[in-house]
């Protein structure tokens, strides 16, 4: 018979782990090259961004594989990890290319199409539990997103735009202010 023993430093353990694992961020990036592969989409950005955390430079740290479902089908993509130079942050980021949402499993252009749908309509594209979380998520965020593009004092203006156009530009801000705010809803 085994017997395990539980040990006292557990929790300081956990906050070891979960403070490595909150060290990664994402980075929106709005220009890039995009090619496929063996079925593999490899996305390269072409802009130059610094860490969002301290501002130095970014380098070529790996690359980490990233599968979404989009209104085409599941599309699986090679992102670059970047990781920062400076000796004192050493923090690594995700690179994105235009209309994946960090930590959602749709790109933009998916969630937006389901959400748009109307109750009647839903069950075509998805099951109502899905259809639900979506719809409070994309409200919830725009909401979210749009507080903080004031509290930027950016001269965004949503009207007349598309809810994907809003969808995209609105990751893209709220991802690279490092103001994500990971587990809601979906």
């Amino acid at each position: 018979m085994m017997c395990f023993r539980i040990s006292k430093n557990i929790p300081n353990l956990l906050t070891i782990v979960f403070s490595f694992l909150s060290t990664e961020f994402m980075i929106s990036v709005m220009h890039g090259i995009e090619y496929c592969k063996d079925d593999i989409y490899i996305f390269t950005g072409t802009d130059e961004i610094p860490c969002p955390v301290c501002g130095a430079k970014l380098k070529v740290h790996g690359t980490c594989r990233r599968k979404l479902q989009t209104v085409d089908g599941e599309k699986h993509y090679r992102l670059r990890v970047m990781e920062c130079t400076n000796e004192d942050c050493r923090k690594t980021h995700r690179e994105l290319p235009p209309g994946i949402i960090p930590y959602k499993r749709m790109d933009a252009e998916k969630i937006s199409k389901i959400a748009a749908t109307t109750a009647a309509e839903h069950t075509k594209e998805t099951d109502t539990s899905t259809w639900t979380s979506i719809r409070a998520w994309v409200v919830w965020f725009l909401e979210y997103a749009s507080n903080l593009l004031a509290e930027l004092k950016t001269d965004y203006d949503p009207s007349e735009k598309s809810l994907l156009d809003r969808l995209v530009f609105c990751v893209q801000a709220v991802a690279n202010s490092q103001k994500w705010i990971q587990h809601r809803l979906m």
